[in-house]
């Protein structure tokens, strides 16, 4: 079982531009489409598959939404 943890802002600008993470914002498009993080893949948490993404298997997966809900 894999265990989430919280990451600092900061460090996950750090790693966004070192290419180590991948950012999924878990929103719907309407929320996306009003505020998102610069950089984040838009995948709503009902359509997320980990298949979506296989040229990102070497990153760490980040995920955020608005309340953090949805993250958990």
């Amino acid at each position: 079982m894999t265990t989430l943890r919280k990451i600092d802002p900061r460090k996950l600008q750090q790693k966004m531009q070192a290419g180590e993470v991948i950012l999924i914002d878990t929103r719907s498009p309407r929320e996306f489409a009003h505020e998102h993080i610069e950089g984040a893949q838009l995948v709503p948490l009902g359509s997320l598959d980990r298949h979506d993404f296989p040229d990102s298997r070497r990153q760490t997966a980040v995920f955020t939404c608005r309340s953090g809900a949805r993250t958990t």
